[in-house]
């Protein structure tokens, strides 16, 4: 099986469940995917090892990126390990990276109302 091929039986899987529910995680999920089948030329998933993982991890410089994109795949795998295309999980075999908090103070939305009724113009 092509790991493209792999890509389209997981995503209609995991809507077939309920999983994903809106088109955003759809496709978020398949844009992570598909830059990992583009880093290990599209081979069978039973193929690719701990390396490969670490490679398409390696595209995203931001830590929280990193751990939110191997969070899918992750997933992906386990999902192949479930239904009998791999005996492990090549993306739980890296370390997880470490979140980093996000810079700065977001207001709220009456926050943003109130500052805005708060202006006067001449």
């Amino acid at each position: 099986m092509k790991f493209y091929d792999a890509i389209d039986l997981y995503v209609a899987d995991m809507v077939s469940e309920g999983r994903f529910r809106s088109p955003r995680t759809e496709r978020g999920y398949r844009s992570t995917l598909l830059a990992h089948a583009e880093d290990v030329d599209n081979r069978d998933p039973s193929y690719v090892g701990r390396e490969d993982v670490k490679r398409t991890l390696a595209r995203w410089s931001h830590p929280s990126t990193q751990s939110v994109n191997r969070s899918k795949l992750v997933a992906f795998y386990d999902w192949c390990v479930q239904e009998g295309y791999r005996k492990d999980n090549p993306a739980r075999a890296t370390r997880p990276p470490r979140r980093r908090p996000r810079s700065g103070y977001r207001m709220n939305e009456a926050e943003v109302v109130a500052l805005l009724e708060a202006v006067q113009t001449e």
